[in-house]
């Protein structure tokens, strides 16, 4: 894996935050919990699906429906402010959450609805819900910009789309507090308007500074140096901050090779030398650890794991971390797969028994997620290159996120996946599936054994066979 791959897959990740310098940071650690409950229309089935961030990674959650459309839950939270992201009507609609609150989800005729008995939070829940409506699908379409902007139009044209895009979230703002009242989550919505996007470009130096929308503190060709450790409560703020720092971290170790494990160690340590200050270093250094084990497999990554977590300095953190590095050992070669159930496409419930015998490749996927279709696309390719003994590879997709039968079926049908398609259920399934980054590729061996957690993707095993790099499916077959 090169610097540049390294690079766009750390900046891939999914994970919104304040500037005031006077936020007590004491209770980032904290645990908590928030109660959802509501009413659905038989659309949704028997789950309701959500997920919710968390300092090292979002976790999915999926909460039983009853008979007569009723759910309610209890969801534990880490800190005092985080992000959940409600599936409905084939979208996600983001929502801060915050200890000790309950939302009421109410979804009928395709009309969403959300609410709280606590005054204030209520107001945030009709912004955010005013907010999806007005500027999510410009937030996606340019999410999909900054993966192709780099011609000069292409780059100008992302450019100011980011800027109109943060005048027109801030005027938002400032509109409905002139209308409705100050927001209890100001900060939140703020960071979310100017991050949120701003991430996206996080590692192009040729395009950072040239957005000059935001706050006055926000105009500036260094962003970055705005952020503090008490900006760490905010989920999409310490995300920039960690594809900021990861990238500059990166080219100051090596420019243009092959990282190995040292490399890996020296650019979580060159990130603690240009962080602002202990606490954003800690969770940057954190969040690096956990981009590893969303794009490596345990090996790669147990060598300078420890001497990673030895570094962190916030206790809570590196005790979080910990326990992910730990559950992480879950995945190594030759240990048995974490159970799950998937169910075909034909309604039934698949046992991967059933392949016992034949390597299987587990392509775990989401619908939304652009690397993984791009995957799709190149998967004939990949099985070209793998010339006859494409035969003895049995592909399994696994739609993760419970989505809509039919949508998912449209899926197949359009992308041509002729391979075994499945949906995983999470709620019967080991809980690491719920965390997995995606596109995520397990390599299972003949006798049901993981042989490689995390390994290559189709796209990056025909990389390696055109500059003749050995690959472990390779080997396997």
């Amino acid at each position: 894996m090169n610097t540049n791959h390294i690079i766009a897959s750390l900046l891939m990740l999914t994970a919104a935050l304040g500037l005031h310098a006077g936020d007590n940071i004491s209770s980032l650690g904290e645990k908590g919990s928030f109660v959802i409950n509501g009413n659905v229309d038989p659309s949704f089935g028997n789950l309701f699906e959500m997920a919710v961030t968390g300092y090292l990674d979002n976790y999915s959650k999926e909460i039983t429906i009853d008979n007569d459309g009723n759910f309610q839950s209890t969801i534990d939270i880490e800190g005092p402010l985080q992000e959940a992201y409600l599936y409905v009507n084939n979208d996600a609609v983001s929502i801060p959450l915050m200890p000790d609150k309950t939302v009421t989800v109410n979804c009928h005729d395709g009309k969403l609805t959300l609410s709280s008995n606590d005054k204030d939070f209520n107001r945030d829940l009709e912004f955010a819900l005013l907010c999806h409506k007005n500027m999510r699908k410009r937030f996606l379409d340019i999410n999909v910009a900054s993966y192709y902007a780099l011609t000069d139009s292409a780059k100008s044209a992302l450019v100011d789309s980011i800027n109109d895009y943060i005048n027109d979230y801030n005027k938002l703002i400032d509109d409905f507090e002139a209308s409705s009242g100050m927001l209890a989550n100001h900060n939140y919505f703020a960071h979310d308007a100017y991050f949120g996007v701003v991430g996206f470009i996080a590692g192009r130096p040729d395009l950072l500074p040239r957005i000059t929308a935001g706050q006055a503190a926000l105009k500036s060709s260094e962003p970055y140096k705005c952020i503090t450790g008490d900006d760490m409560k905010y989920p999409k703020t310490r995300d920039f901050a960690s594809r900021y720092v990861t990238f500059n971290a990166t080219l100051n170790v090596n420019n243009d090779s092959l990282l190995s494990n040292d490399d890996y160690y020296n650019i979580i340590r060159a990130s603690r030398g240009i962080s602002p200050d202990s606490l954003t270093a800690d969770v940057v250094n954190a969040y690096q650890l956990c981009n590893c084990m969303v794009f490596d497999p345990y090996e790669k990554i147990r060598p300078f794991a420890d001497k990673t977590i030895e570094g962190i300095t916030t206790p809570w953190l590196r005790s979080l971390l910990s326990e992910a590095v730990e559950t992480y050992k879950l995945t190594s070669t030759g240990s048995d797969l974490p159970p799950m159930k998937l169910i075909d496409s034909e309604g039934r419930e698949l046992s991967l028994d059933s392949f016992k015998g034949k390597p299987v490749l587990l392509d775990f996927w989401s619908i939304g997620c652009g690397p993984c279709l791009e995957e799709f696309r190149q998967m004939d390719e990949f099985k070209k290159a793998l010339g006859d003994k494409a035969d003895n590879l049995q592909v399994v997709t696994v739609c993760c996120g419970n989505p809509d039968n039919q949508r998912w079926k449209n899926m197949i049908t359009r992308y041509n996946l002729n391979d075994v398609n499945t949906v995983i259920m999470h709620n019967e399934s080991a809980p690491i599936y719920s965390t997995i980054g995606y596109p995520t590729y397990i390599l299972v061996g003949p006798d049901g054994k993981i042989v490689e957690w995390n390994t290559d993707r189709p796209s990056t095993v025909l990389l390696k066979k055109q500059n003749n790099i050995p690959t472990t499916l390779d080997t396997l077959l």
